[in-house]
């Protein structure tokens, strides 16, 4: 069950004490609804107010001279303005004389009206006006009669409302009682109004006794006599203020501290991430070149094997170049297990990546021999063209005894031109592969200072390529001394596609390799951003921490 706050219960207690008055004072408001109602003081007071405008009535129907001899206190008492008389206005007439005879020619009652009704009248003594004195007193003794009418009308208005000021009095008697009765409610609010408060303020107190003892047990304070006052909440408050400012200090100094600690490390942090962002990307464009060589020699591949697929017959008859091509192929095994043995190392250790210079320098080197080797292939199959069309040429002369042998000119140039297309697509693919790997070679010579390590293993697997490359020097060398172009093209192919799948199986495990570098590498690069980002965080907790420290007043 939801505990009800003290807010709530006092809220409640003062609602309760507020009704009562207010449902006091409104039952006596009630009951002097019904007196007024019962005792027709109501209808008394409405009657008054009709009497009242009755003889605001026959004011309006005095006669011009009766209006002339009121004085202006029954004006007043009436609160009448006449508005029975319109007379002309005169301001505006240029000729006095005009005005003045305007005036005399009226009756003196008419003056008299006119003096009352207009502000503007001009000022004219009695002489002027040639009054006759006579006049004047009939006048007076007109003003005397209105004046008694006026008195008598309103003796009658008081005896006729007599009856109605009694039942307002009655009624006011009445309303003594309900009086007394709403100042004993008014004192008897004001004493439980007190007790609230007595009870209110000793329940203030209470949670502040707590405060000053919690105060106390925070700073391991034990004095006092029990008796816990203002005076003493004061000054308990007053020594928790200064040990929480102690405290808030040395928070404040400890921040400080952790701030200039942390700065270097995000600074170096932001370094590191730096230089293996460079590398990461070094290592990728390593990884693409491969691959492109590597698909570059797959292609090479394959059109090779169509040039030996075309030239299986005249390799059948290179006896002599099998054993040396099989010498070639045990030499390039055992470079490629060189290039295994380097590539095995290079997984054991960051840096492995900067062996590759060399062996794609050999391979570049390796591309410039069958460059070479090549083009010998593309003029021996000119010359082989050469000696076919010759043969043919003699075949036609020699007539019906030489047309076997004009067939077999036509297949030996036939199988020539294939040679030499072939040739020529693989002369492209070669050139196209030492560009790329020109660009790999740039690629690993700007990482090049990084690399120290794998230069050894390196070094065996460039002795074994180098013995590659001596050993087709020597299938070059044995295809020269051949005297049929047919056995040296198939010893030069052989040589070819031994050469481009060893190439093409050390270039791959080089790809390889150089994907779980890469792998690697990224893999510590998202630990040193974590690392930058857990720095950086805890850094800006601790600038926070200062800013909010920098709130308070410590320096008293």
């Amino acid at each position: 069950m939801k505990k009800i706050s003290l807010q709530i219960k006092l809220l409640a207690v003062f609602t309760v004490t507020m009704l009562v008055p207010i449902m006091a004072m409104l039952y006596i408001f009630s009951q002097c609804n019904d007196i007024f109602a019962k005792r027709g003081v109501i209808v008394a007071i409405r009657n008054i107010i009709s009497r009242a405008d009755a003889g605001r009535s026959y004011g309006k129907t005095l006669s011009y001279e009766e209006i002339e001899a009121m004085p202006l206190e029954a004006f007043d008492k009436a609160n009448y303005k006449p508005t029975a008389i319109k007379l002309e206005d005169h301001e505006e007439l240029e000729d006095l004389e005009d005005y003045k005879e305007e005036i005399v020619s009226l009756t003196p009652e008419e003056i008299a009206a006119k003096a009352i009704l207009e502000k503007n009248v001009t000022k004219m003594t009695i002489e002027e006006l040639k009054i006759e004195k006579q006049r004047q007193l009939d006048e007076a003794e007109r003003k005397i009669t209105i004046q008694a009418q006026l008195a008598e009308n309103l003796d009658n208005f008081a005896l006729d409302n007599r009856d109605s000021i009694a039942k307002f009095d009655d009624a006011l008697k009445d309303l003594e009682v309900y009086v007394y009765i709403f100042n004993l409610v008014i004192w008897v609010f004001l004493a439980i109004a007190g007790v609230f408060l007595f009870i209110v303020m000793n329940h203030m107190a209470m949670p502040v006794k707590d405060v000053v003892l919690k105060l106390k047990s925070f700073q391991n304070d034990n004095s006092g006599n029990g008796q816990i006052d203002l005076f003493e909440c004061a000054i308990s408050f007053d020594n928790f203020l200064n040990t929480a400012r102690t405290l808030l200090r040395e928070s404040y100094s400890i921040s400080l501290e952790l701030a200039k600690k942390l700065e270097p490390l995000t600074s170096i942090s932001v370094f590191s991430d730096e230089n293996v962002k460079q590398f990461f990307t070094d290592v990728q464009e390593i990884s693409r070149s491969s691959n492109y060589i590597a698909n570059t020699l797959e292609s090479t591949t394959d059109h090779i094997q169509e040039v030996s697929a075309s030239a299986q017959t005249i390799a059948d008859r290179s006896q002599e170049a099998a054993a040396d091509s099989a010498e070639t192929a045990a030499i390039a095994g055992d470079g490629k297990t060189a290039v295994s043995e380097t590539i095995d190392k290079m997984e054991s250790i960051k840096d492995e990546v900067l062996g590759l210079e060399d062996v794609i320098d050999n391979l570049n080197y390796a591309g410039k021999e069958i460059s070479e080797i090549v083009n010998t292939i593309t003029n021996i199959a000119y010359q082989t063209n050469l000696l076919a069309l010759n043969a043919a040429i003699e075949a036609a002369r020699a007539g019906e005894h030489g047309h076997g042998f004009t067939v077999v000119a036509g297949e030996v140039r036939k199988l020539a031109e294939e040679s030499g297309e072939a040739a020529e697509d693989i002369d492209k693919k070669i050139k196209e592969m030492l560009l790329k790997t020109g660009k790999a070679v740039e690629t690993i010579n700007r990482g090049a200072s990084k690399v120290i390590e794998g230069v050894n293993i390196a070094n065996v697997a460039g002795n074994n390529l180098d013995k590659i490359v001596a050993s087709v020097a020597n299938v070059n060398r044995m295809i020269q001394d051949i005297s049929t172009a047919s056995k040296e093209q198939s010893q030069n192919i052989d040589s070819l596609r031994g050469s481009i799948e060893s190439i093409s199986g050390a270039t791959k495990i080089t790809s390889e390799g150089t994907k779980r570098v890469a792998s690697a590498v990224n893999e510590q690069l998202s630990h040193i951003r974590q690392y930058m980002a857990t720095t950086r965080e805890l850094l800006t907790l601790v600038q926070m921490m200062g800013e909010m420290l920098d709130k308070f007043n410590l320096n008293h």
